[in-house]
């Protein structure tokens, strides 16, 4: 469920519901202790995170099987990022797809192991995806911004 998802980032959270605002409309409000606030109350780094912990519960609940996201990130600090992240990973097999768009060090890093990357020579050529050729004894991050890495997907040599 994705209150008991959101508990892990904020433990005074009690539950979240739908509110009657009027003819048809519903304001989402979310209960905290002694607290309660609508969704439009939340700063922008609460509301991030509240979409990717939504993310995240649809994902491990199986009512979507792909997502793609843009720039995680966004308003939102590593250490508040990183318990999704790892989370995101966990859940990730053959029936899961997570494609994450970034150019934030932690995330390239985050699976190497199974890591396909996006890339392009220069602003006008094609996007390519693949495994990149990390030399030894680096990160994909630390590679990247040397510019040491060479793309190793289909058609490289």
């Amino acid at each position: 469920m994705l209150r008991d998802s959101l508990k892990g980032v904020w433990p005074d959270l009690r539950y979240i519901s739908l509110d009657d605002a009027g003819m048809s409309t519903k304001l989402l409000k979310l209960r905290f202790e002694g607290e309660d606030l609508f969704f439009d109350q939340l700063s922008d780094g609460e509301k991030m995170l509240f979409g990717l912990y939504a993310v995240y519960t649809a994902l491990g609940r199986g009512t979507v099987n792909t997502v793609l996201i843009d720039e995680p990130d966004n308003y939102i600090s590593l250490q508040e990022l990183q318990p999704w992240l790892l989370s995101m990973g966990e859940i990730a097999d053959v029936l899961h797809q997570i494609i994450i768009i970034s150019h934030n060090g932690e995330i390239i890093d985050s699976n190497p192991s199974t890591g396909y990357f996006f890339w392009r020579d220069n602003h006008r050529s094609p996007a390519r995806v693949g495994p990149l050729d990390v030399p030894q004894g680096l990160t994909a991050r630390e590679a990247l911004a040397r510019g040491w890495v060479n793309p190793s997907g289909p058609g490289e040599e």
